[in-house]
């Protein structure tokens, strides 16, 4: 069985002076960003100032029929498991609104 590899310390870059202080560490939480991907909704007028899709609790915009979910959204908690949840309100949301569409 090969052995994982563990984090001991991080290493930060002080922005202001340049200075790599360490500090000791067991785990990290790595952050990827914070600005949306919102190239796809930039000219459908459904983003607010910051770039993120605004929609009400079931996930839709004001244009009917497109929905969105996870951290693409405007709200103030962005992780995985907020994203999940979006993920299964939009589905139900997408499903009731095709239903509708047959009626």
């Amino acid at each position: 069985m090969k052995e994982m590899d563990t984090v001991n310390t991080v290493t930060l870059k002080d922005t202001k002076t340049g200075e790599h202080p360490q500090f000791p560490a067991e785990d990290v939480f790595i952050c990827v960003g914070t600005l949306p991907l919102n190239g796809a909704f930039k000219n459908l007028d459904i983003t607010n100032e910051e770039g993120y899709v605004v929609t009400d609790e079931a996930m839709a915009t004001k244009i009917p029929g497109i929905y969105a979910a996870g951290d693409i959204r405007d709200k103030t908690l962005r992780q995985i498991v907020t994203a999940t949840d979006d993920g299964s309100i939009a589905a139900k949301s997408v499903q009731h609104y095709i239903d509708n569409l047959e009626s």
